[in-house]
């Protein structure tokens, strides 16, 4: 179910709008290994970050390695889980370095 799901979701929405859909996903549906799911899709969820660190630092040109994006990813989905009481350990997710 999770993965079409994001197949979908992807064609129109937003990131932010995704990683919501993930924590909903996670929390409502019995998977029995979310990081297969996040492995999938976190580069799906993080070009708005990109867009907001380029405007913060007003470095237009910035670029950010994988290891990085996926750490600001987890960071992000690691917010949404707590404000869900919550986190990314509870599931088995890896926590942002």
């Amino acid at each position: 179910m999770g993965r079409g799901l994001f197949c979908d979701a992807m064609a129109n929405a937003t990131y932010p709008q995704i990683r919501n859909l993930f924590i909903r996903v996670i929390l409502l549906c019995d998977f029995a290994d979310p990081k297969i799911l996040f492995n999938k899709f976190w580069r799906s969820m993080y070009d708005d970050i990109i867009t907001r660190f380029k405007s913060s630092f007003a470095m237009p040109n910035l670029k950010l390695f994988d290891d990085e994006l996926k750490n600001y990813v987890l960071y992000e989905l690691e917010l949404l889980f707590n404000a869900a009481t919550s986190s990314l350990e509870k599931h088995k997710l890896p926590m942002p370095d």
